[in-house]
């Protein structure tokens, strides 16, 4: 368990399914903000079998995000890569918890998890270039902008801009 702030991120337990499940469901907006593949309905029981999925195979670290006593979100670390020491941050938050500063809170803990606990020395992710909101989250996160990826991902019904960014070990921790 990792506490920064009013956040707390856990190891995503059975129990917790129904609750990711209120919050994501069939969001197909989210889907499309978090992940570069098509947005699709999701069923639960698809939910389920993605868990039981991650608990056969190798796991990532995913955590659930709580926020006073409450499942806000969920969060990881993918693409995690030993030999070079980075690794890609992922987080989804439901639509009532955004913009209460949780977002931010929990990948500042998950990037200091990522440096103390993997001994990565760069956690960086990919952000749709027109989603400010996100943008601003990150950067008051400690994260930079390393570059812009032109016409990258399809989303809403157009190509848009993706930008990625980074945050280094050696960089002074964010906030």
């Amino acid at each position: 368990m990792i506490t920064r702030g009013r956040v707390r991120l856990r190891s995503v337990r059975r129990d917790d399914l129904p609750a990711l499940w209120a919050l994501f469901g069939d969001d197909l907006e989210l889907q499309s903000l978090v992940s570069d593949r098509p947005p699709t309905p999701r069923s639960f029981e698809r939910l389920v079998g993605q868990y039981e999925d991650e608990l056969r195979h190798e796991p990532r670290p995913t955590f659930v995000v709580e926020a006073d006593g409450d499942v806000v979100g969920r969060c990881e670390l993918h693409s995690v890569d030993q030999y070079s020491r980075r690794c890609e941050v992922g987080i989804a938050l439901g639509r009532e918890h955004r913009g209460k500063g949780y977002g931010q809170e929990a990948v500042r803990a998950l990037v200091e998890y990522a440096f103390r606990h993997l001994n990565m020395n760069r956690v960086w992710l990919q952000v749709l270039a027109h989603d400010a909101r996100a943008v601003a989250a990150y950067r008051r996160a400690g994260f930079v902008e390393e570059g812009r990826l032109r016409g990258h991902s399809w989303h809403d019904g157009r190509y848009r801009d993706v930008l990625v960014m980074a945050v280094l070990r050696e960089e002074p921790p964010a906030g």
